[in-house]
């Protein structure tokens, strides 16, 4: 009977190695993070381990072109695609490295691995390439903002850099996309821009690898408002020989000039909107118009009074 526990043992062990080699699968894993980032010009590898089966087939895609084919431990070197020679490289391992790695390599990285009789793995990276933010300026379109206008932009350029992050400021508040204000591309746009749109507007420019903030002071032009006017002393009517002022204000930016217009002539008695009349006469009675003007927008406005003078 020793036979037959003899032939027991040695099954038990066949099918412990059937067992085993029927789960062993051709797998690869990234070494680290698969989304990697890194800086023009440097140096960078995609790392990755693999298990399941000795020397297997490994290609390298970018996209889905391949960028590098090499069987493991083989002793003819990879396969490295035209154009690509100067930067990458495979490695013993399987991993791949990109040597003074240019911007335009940015992309997504996909390792195969195949092996007779075991399929296939594969395992994805994404690969980002920046540079580092340099000189950044920050303009408007127009030169000024106007109160009323449809819309004024502020946009930013700069000498090179790629950005993953952008952030606007205005007079130290993040801004964010609204009714008022467009975030798009590398603009701030401000729809419909008031007087309070006035202050300091900044951007934040980000990656991995450096950041960058630039500011820009906006004036918006507005007015002028409706002019105020008064008469001092104010009286329902004056006496012939009596002395009287007549001011006018608006509000607006640049500060508005007024003039004041009698009978179709512009007065030059006045000084900063105001108009003294002194001994006054029932030929100075009438309607007084005060014309009030921005001399940037070249808007203009009006307002009326009516002095009333009699005799003794």
């Amino acid at each position: 009977m020793k036979w037959l526990e003899g032939f027991q043992k040695l099954s038990s062990v066949l099918f412990i190695l059937t067992f085993q080699g029927a789960n062993c699968q051709l797998a690869v894993f990234p070494i680290g993070p698969a989304l990697v980032n890194a800086l023009a010009g440097s140096n960078v590898t995609l790392a990755v381990s693999f298990r399941g089966a000795p020397d297997p087939v490994l290609t390298w895609f970018k996209g889905n072109l391949p960028v590098g084919t090499w069987t493991l431990n083989s002793s003819s070197p990879p396969d490295i695609a035209d154009g690509s020679r100067d930067v990458l490289r495979i490695e013993n391992n399987g991993s791949l490295t990109f040597k003074g790695v240019p911007k335009h390599f940015s992309g997504n990285y996909t390792v195969e691995l195949t092996k007779s009789g075991l399929g296939q793995a594969l395992v994805t990276f994404t690969l980002k390439i920046f540079e580092s933010i340099q000189n950044v300026t920050l303009s408007t379109q127009p030169d000024f903002a106007q109160e009323g206008a449809e819309r004024f932009t502020l946009q930013y350029t700069m000498l090179q850099g790629v950005v993953e992050q952008e952030i606007w400021y205005f007079n130290g508040g993040k801004l964010k996309n609204s009714t008022r204000y467009l975030i798009k591309g590398r603009s701030l746009v401000i729809l419909e821009p008031t007087r309070t749109d006035k202050g300091s507007y900044s951007v934040l420019l980000m990656n991995p690898f450096s950041s960058v903030t630039t500011h820009r002071n906006v004036t918006v032009l507005y007015g002028p408002d409706e002019p105020i006017v008064e008469a001092l002393p104010a009286q329902p009517f004056y006496k012939v020989g009596d002395s009287l002022v007549f001011s006018c204000q608006a509000e607006g930016f640049p500060k508005p000039t007024a003039e004041w217009v009698f009978m179709g002539q512009i007065l030059s008695d006045f000084h900063q909107g105001v108009l003294n009349l002194t001994n006054v006469q029932t030929s100075q009675g009438g309607v007084y118009t005060c014309s009030v003007l921005n001399g940037l927008t070249e808007e203009k406005r009006e307002k009326n009074v009516t002095l009333n003078v009699y005799g003794m």
